[in-house]
Order: C-alpha cells, then sequence, then structure tokens
C-alpha cells in the first residue's frame, strides 16, 4: 500500500503537530507514508517550520511551492508527479490540500480528505471551506476527527458512507503535573486570536468577576483581533490581570503552571489544546461546541457553558474557584485514560484501518 500526505502547513498548530506525530507513529509501526509539502511563496516560513520538524523526526518529504491563490502549474506538476508515483492513497490534510487533491489525484488512486473543522474566520477561508464541502462529496473517504465533526460533516451533505471518526492525538510527551497552589485563580487560553475563538467573550466574562475573586489569564497566541483584545482589556479595566505573550512553540509550560484551561470558542472540532490538557490533568473550562463536551465531562474534570453567554462563562469561573482544589484532584485522575486514549499509537492504528477499508471495497 502507498499512500502520499498532500499538506498545505500553517503556522505551527494542532494539524500540523498532528500530522507530525501521526506519520511518525506509522513509520515506527512499519508503514511508510511520505508527506507531500506545499510551501506558500507569501508565507514560506510556514512550511519552513514544518519540514525542519519532519527531517528531524526522520520522516520522507516533498517540498512544491504555490505562487498564487490557484497556482495551474503547481496543480499540473503534481498531477504528473502523482501519475509517475502510482500511489494507492493520496490522503489530504485541510482544506487547500482538499482541493488539489480532488484535482491531482489520478483516478486508479483513491482520496481521503481529513477534515479538521470549520474556522470562517476570513472571506478567503470561507471560500476554500465551501471549496472543501464540495470536495469532500467527491472524496472517497472523509475522516473527521471527533464524532461531534461526523454529526456536521452529515448535516453539510457529505455522504454516511464516506464518513471515518479517527481522533486527533497527543502530540507532546506528557508527565503527571503536581497540583498547583495558585492565589489568585490562574487561566490559561491558548489558540489563534480570531473572532470565532470567543476570546472577547472570555474578556467580558472576567470583568464581571467579584472584586473579591482575583484572576490571572495568560493568553497564548496571535491573530488579527489581538490588538482589538488588547484595547478591550484596557477598556474593561482588567488589562493588569491578563497577559498577552504570543505566539509560542513550547506551550505545555504555560499548561502547567495554570488552575484551568479555558476555550470559549464559538465552534471547534477536536482542539489538540483541548486533548492535551485533559493528558496532563488540567481542568478545562470550555463552551458547548464541537468536540469539547466530548471530553470535558461537566461539572466532573471541567465546566461546560453557552457559547458567547459571557454571564454564563461568569457563572462557570466562580464556581471553578470555589471548588478549584476538587477539580485539580478529578482532572489528574482522569489524565491516565486520556492518555491512552489520544496516544499516536491509537492515532495510527485507526488511520491505518481506513487506509485498509478503502483498497478492501471494490
Amino acid at each position: 500500500m502507498k499512500v502520499i500526505q498532500l499538506f498545505f502547513p500553517g503556522p505551527m498548530g494542532g494539524a500540523e503537530k498532528v500530522l507530525l506525530s501521526g506519520v511518525k507513529a506509522l513509520q515506527e509501526s512499519g508503514f511508510e507514508t511520505e508527506i507531500w509539502v506545499i510551501q506558500e511563496h507569501r508565507v514560506p516560513y510556514c512550511a519552513d517550520d514544518f519540514l525542519t520538524e519532519a527531517n528531524e523526526l526522520g520522516l520522507k518529504t516533498k517540498a512544491y511551492t504555490c505562487y498564487s491563490v490557484f497556482d495551474r502549474k503547481l496543480k499540473k506538476g503534481l498531477t504528473k508527479k502523482l501519475l509517475s508515483e502510482k500511489p494507492d492513497i493520496v490522503h489530504a490534510h485541510g482544506f487547500k490540500a482538499a482541493l488539489y487533491g480532488h484535482l491531482c489525484t489520478p483516478s486508479m488512486a483513491r482520496l481521503i480528505i481529513t477534515h479538521h473543522g470549520i474556522t470562517s474566520h476570513t472571506l478567503k477561508v470561507k471560500i476554500y471551506e465551501a471549496i472543501e464541502k464540495w470536495t469532500m462529496k467527491k472524496a472517497y473517504k472523509v475522516i473527521a476527527v471527533s464524532e461531534m465533526m461526523r454529526i456536521d460533516l452529515e448535516r453539510r451533505g457529505v455522504p454516511v458512507s464516506k464518513i471515518r471518526v479517527v481522533e486527533n492525538l497527543l502530540s507532546m510527551a506528557v508527565i503527571p503535573r503536581e497540583i498547583p497552589r495558585n492565589v489568585p485563580l490562574s487561566l490559561v487560553y491558548v489558540g489563534r486570536l480570531s473572532l470565532e475563538k470567543g476570546v472577547h467573550t472570555l474578556l467580558t466574562a472576567l470583568s464581571k468577576l467579584p472584586k473579591l475573586l482575583p484572576f490571572k489569564l495568560v493568553v497564548v497566541g496571535d491573530g488579527r483581533e489581538k490588538d482589538k483584545l488588547i484595547l478591550q482589556a484596557k477598556e474593561l479595566g482588567i488589562e493588569g490581570s491578563v497577559e498577552f505573550v504570543g505566539f509560542q512553540r513550547d506551550v505545555k509550560k504555560f499548561l502547567i503552571q495554570a488552575d484551568a484551561l479555558v476555550i470559549p470558542s464559538l465552534r471547534e472540532g477536536l482542539p489538540m489544546t483541548l486533548i492535551e490538557a485533559c493528558c496532563m490533568g488540567l481542568p478545562v473550562v470550555g463552551s458547548r461546541v464541537g468536540g469539547i463536551p466530548l471530553l470535558v465531562e461537566d461539572k466532573v474534570n471541567g465546566i461546560l457553558f453557552k457559547s458567547e453567554d459571557a454571564d454564563d462563562l461568569k457563572r462557570c469561573l466562580a464556581e471553578l474557584d470555589n471548588d478549584k482544589n476538587q477539580y485539580l484532584q478529578t482532572a489528574a485522575k482522569m489524565s491516565s485514560t486520556f492518555l491512552k486514549r489520544y496516544s499516536p499509537d491509537k492515532w495510527a492504528e485507526n488511520t491505518l484501518e481506513v487506509y485498509k477499508s478503502c483498497l478492501s471495497q471494490e
């Protein structure tokens, strides 16, 4: 079985980490696959960073350059190269790779698309996501990274028979952490700073907390909303309790020091940071969207709230502070179960099952 992974990397985030760790796990299981990395000419550092890490892991890669929104020369080159390589499966990750995978995959090969979720944070991305929806209907199989995403794909018209669920994996080494003794309440947010991530709702909720409930929020990430969020924190009078540290390669040190991870998203797939938090025994305060409720059991290892509802989020944060030790202890006890569920080996096993099922069907 010959499989080509097709990928347009962005800044090193969830999808990038999953693919690197997943392909490494496939390699260690004895299954060789090659990653074809498309480097966007306007942001070459994204592919450079991804390729650097791939090479450090000993993964097989090829690099191609995309010079425009739709590069006909790239399409022609990929089509020719795939015809000569004769893969059994082309596995595309993300909406841009899905488009080129659909257009370039030879008829004798089968196209699989892994759908990592919808952000719609710019008009350009909305257009790409609409195209991805069309390509998923044409693909041989579509991999959803959570059960909630599978349901969403069905609602969007992707045939049930095409969809398989392979949950994301834990891409970093985790060791049991000590329960912190933080005063004030120490919170962390990790992710892109764009509107659909809901950080504006989090800041509003924090500003509503009683003065007798001191807190510290560390915001890890970057994005087009960053300046607006910094201004919002200042206008709400909480700028002294909120620290914006920008994009960080190593988020583990921020998770280790916190009392809870907050995920205030308006929509989500299965966030990598959520998996990391659950595996290291960190309570999560998250919105009831996407795959978050699949990992966060309300009032057990975290608290769930209605997305975009600052008052509900404020209530959850106050409850967390009141019963913080209980949440920390319960989350720590549950971490071993999550470590088994989201191991790279499990991801590799489930992905190989999808590959085999594709080739066993007429």
